[in-house]
């Protein structure tokens, strides 16, 4: 008995608090059962390993094999010793689409009454409620019990808050952004998944297009979802999925979408997704709640997809915090983002920066915050807030922190010695259909993790050099930089890789090398990987 709770247990511990069994599983994974009393009887001993390690069992499904029933289990742990990450979900979609209006019905646990109830519960300021359309970057917490019960941050009392989270309810991260937002959101939160809102009536538009594009490219599991499909026929509905299929195949051959209609759908979803190879889809609506309780059973299924964290786990490095938001009230800064390396502890020393003269100065992480409960850690991949003390001879400058403060600011550990760059050389793709040119005098808005500055680059530097031992390409490749040199301009074919050598315009940043850069200007679309950086002279 021990030595299966000793399994059990590191089976928690993997999952992240949860772990799946399926019981009546044969040698070879076949599909055998068990009759019904050695079924009760292995459900009697899960339920005891389970206690052990004051765990929660809860039956997911049951379906039949050949020899009698199978049952699939999810055993979820309600006590942490810490804040386990939260699940982040990006919003993606067309204005209209209904995403405000599904965070709208999950959070209040009503049904929308048609003329956009559940949207103005949500929205944060009056133009938004009197246009219906989202204008600025909402983040909606909420938290899944083991027994259904949904809670969310906006209406819940902090006490109860606090409670449900020690106890080991999944909690959710939903980003409701507009169109101007979306890239960065996408770049600075590491979303674990994202979720497409299509509406059945606009269908798809160009807007639900490239956000599907971004969303395949940057290899974030994508979730569809259907709205307004109580006012459009079957057959409109038939129609929308093949049009759905064709603008998945035109970015990613290997995907295919799998509509999700019963409890045995949502068991192979959630365990398929994070392959990235089957996008679920979900008819929904939010006036008569259709598949509503199947979407909100698929939510508490799915795990945790963050790649900050599960390299957090295996292997320990100094610790890195990425500032996307920046709060100073009465001479104190706090800092919210997401620890993207490493440990951040309370009181731990750290070095804040860089500044608008690329200098980073020594500072205290206080007050810790995550899903809004004090914490004295953070791991990689959680987003938290935290309270920064800067130090005796830094003291100086918060009169005048305004002009000090940037978008890009991180906090490191004074360990890695962190210096800015200016220059970097980055191994940029172009993922759409069409070719992208680079003229001589283009500057590039670029945005990467929480930084968002315009560029510039050299044509004559970024020609890339001939292979001389392969004469065929290589009297090609000369023949193409001379076309390039005439139209003074770079061309990026689709699904083609170019490296660039790209500069700061106005100042430096602190990067990292294989940190992803995005570049979405009307004209161009690329996304890159920085692959060499130059630095400038540390100052601190």
């Amino acid at each position: 008995m021990k030595k299966y709770q000793e399994q059990m247990n590191l089976k928690l511990h993997d999952g992240y608090g949860e772990a799946r069994y399926i019981i009546g599983l044969g040698e070879n994974q076949n599909l055998i059962g068990l009759k019904k009393d050695h079924m009760l009887s292995s459900l009697k001993n899960i339920c005891l390993l389970a206690s052990g390690l004051l765990a929660d069992v809860l039956v997911l499904h049951f379906e039949n094999g050949s020899h009698g029933k199978i049952a699939h289990l999810l055993i979820r742990s309600t006590i942490h010793d810490e804040i386990t990450p939260d699940i982040k979900i990006l919003l993606l979609g067309d204005s209209q689409s209904g995403k405000s209006t599904l965070i709208g019905v999950l959070t209040s646990k009503q049904l929308d009454d048609g003329n956009g109830l559940s949207r103005t519960l949500v929205h944060c300021h009056k133009h938004e409620i009197i246009s219906g359309e989202t204008s600025s970057l909402n983040i909606h917490m909420i938290a899944i019990e083991n027994n259904g019960n949904i809670l969310a941050l906006k209406n819940s009392d902090e006490r109860v808050w606090s409670k449900s989270i020690a106890s080991g309810a999944k909690v959710f991260s939903f980003f409701d952004v507009n169109k101007k937002n979306v890239l960065s959101t996408m770049s600075s939160t590491h979303p674990d998944y994202a979720i497409l809102v299509i509406s059945a009536i606009q269908g798809m538009t160009k807007t639900s297009e490239e956000h599907m594009r971004l969303a395949i490219t940057m290899d974030i599991p994508l979730i569809i979802t259907l709205t307004h499909t109580d006012l459009v026929s079957e057959n409109f509905l038939f129609a929308l999925r093949n049009n759905i299929e064709n603008c998945v195949r035109k970015f990613a051959e290997d995907h295919y979408l799998l509509f999700a209609e019963s409890e045995e759908d949502n068991l192979i979803l959630s365990r398929t997704l994070k392959q990235r190879v089957v996008i679920p889809v979900f008819k929904l609506s939010n006036v008569n709640g259709k598949n509503f309780n199947l979407f909100k059973t698929f939510l508490t299924l799915l795990p945790v997809n963050n790649v900050l964290y599960e390299n957090a786990s295996n292997t320990p490095a100094p610790t890195e915090f990425h500032a996307n938001m920046i709060w100073n009230k009465e001479k104190q800064i706090i800092l919210g983002g997401i620890v993207r390396r490493g440990c951040l502890k309370k009181h731990q020393i750290m070095m804040f920066g860089p500044d608008s003269e690329g200098k980073f100065r020594y500072a205290e992480a206080q007050n810790l915050r995550c899903k809004n409960v004090p914490v004295k850690h953070a791991y990689a991949g959680q987003t938290c807030t935290v309270e920064i003390k800067l130090g005796k001879f830094a003291q100086d400058i918060v009169g005048t922190i305004n002009n000090s403060l940037k978008h890009g600011v991180v906090l490191v550990d004074p360990k890695l010695k962190p210096i800015v760059c200016r220059e970097f050389q980055v191994e940029l793709s172009n993922p759409g259909e069409g070719e992208v040119v680079l003229t001589e005098n283009y500057e590039p808005l670029v945005i990467s993790e929480s930084i968002r500055q315009v560029c510039t680059f050299d044509l004559n530097e970024n020609l890339e050099p001939v292979d001389v031992k392969n004469l065929k390409n290589a009297k090609k490749r000369l023949f193409e930089i001379e076309i390039e040199k005439k139209k003074k301009s770079i061309v990026i074919q689709p699904g083609q890789t170019r490296m660039l050598t790209f500069k700061f315009k106005y100042f430096a940043e602190y990067l990292t090398e294989g940190q992803k850069i995005l570049i979405n200007d009307n004209c161009v679309k690329c996304i890159g990987t920085i692959r060499k950086l130059v630095y400038e002279t540390l100052r601190t």
